[in-house]
């Protein structure tokens, strides 16, 4: 075996995501390489035959394609890509064929696509303007920053890394009909949200949220109806919650979360959405982070 050389790094790949969905032979990943011309990171689309065959790339990966998801009936497959402008946007993919089209008009970052049931929607979180001067409180005429002008740090945190400043922009959960593009928008509110998964029925949505002031460095677990209305929160003793997927029957909830305000290291944890209970599940030890679906 030949000693490794630092040129070997460019043959190294990374799979970052993989989606499944029952009855489905097939699963889709993303795949991360290292691109030598252009000194960055690329990422394709994969399809994996579950049968242990030969897998074949969706999308050519000369662009950063991430984040994708099989629709209910596993012929299409959504996800993000910066491949129009650099902006990370939402794009949908013919899984037979590879055809490529963007879904919807966005002014900002797409994140988190998850179908609805119905095979007709998605939910996207989506970063929004907001103005840093009315620190999160809602008002007519609320308008972004300005390039240049001085912001005060009102709250934490106030930067994040690859992001930048963030006291100008929130993040929040939009629904996406995917034959028109056209969007509702089902969050408001001075917070981020972090994570989103539909019920097995589509009647209810989880989602992940940071909370307001001086503590919005922590985040919650949260429910609400599909539309977004009567939403709730379902975890208070926690001080960090990621990645919410519903068990396939709609009882539970799993997510990855920390106790501990600081502490890197997260466990996983089932929340009963019907009785509104939350216990750890697991052993301790085991570290929770990529979330799978519930089986």
């Amino acid at each position: 075996m030949s000693p490794f050389r630092a040129d070997d790094i460019c043959l190294h790949r990374k799979l970052t995501a993989l989606h499944a969905v029952p009855g489905v032979p097939t699963a889709v990943g993303a795949v991360r390489r290292v691109d030598r011309d252009e000194d960055t990171y690329h990422s394709a689309l994969w399809v994996f035959p579950l049968d242990g065959g030969a897998p074949r790339a969706l999308t050519a990966g000369a662009h950063d394609d991430t984040a994708p998801r099989l629709s209910p009936s596993g012929d299409r497959v959504a996800f993000v890509s910066d491949r129009s402008d650099g902006k990370p946007t939402l794009y949908l993919a013919d899984l037979a064929t590879g055809h490529t089209r963007p879904c919807g008009a966005w002014e900002g970052t797409v994140g988190s696509p998850r179908w609805l049931p119905d095979g007709r929607h998605l939910l996207v979180t989506l970063t929004v303007g907001v103005g840093p001067d009315r620190r999160g409180q809602r008002a007519p005429g609320a308008t972004p920053a300005r390039p240049g002008v001085v912001e005060l740090a009102w709250r934490l945190p106030y930067k994040a890394d690859g992001v930048g400043y963030i006291l100008s922009r929130e993040v929040h959960v939009f629904r996406v009909d995917v034959s028109t593009g056209e969007s509702t928008r089902l969050t408001d509110g001075p917070f981020d949200v972090m994570g989103v998964d539909p019920s097995p029925d589509g009647r209810r949505i989880a989602f992940v949220r940071t909370r307001e002031g001086r503590f919005a460095h922590r985040t919650d677990l949260w429910l609400a109806d599909a539309d977004g209305q009567g939403a709730r929160q379902a975890t208070d003793h926690l001080a960090t919650v990621m990645q919410p997927a519903w068990s396939p029957d709609g009882r539970w909830i799993a997510f990855a979360g920390a106790e501990r305000e600081g502490d890197g290291r997260s466990r996983l944890w089932l929340h009963d959405a019907g009785n509104a209970f939350t216990r750890p599940l697991g052993d301790a030890r085991v570290e929770g982070g990529g979330l799978p679906r519930p089986v």
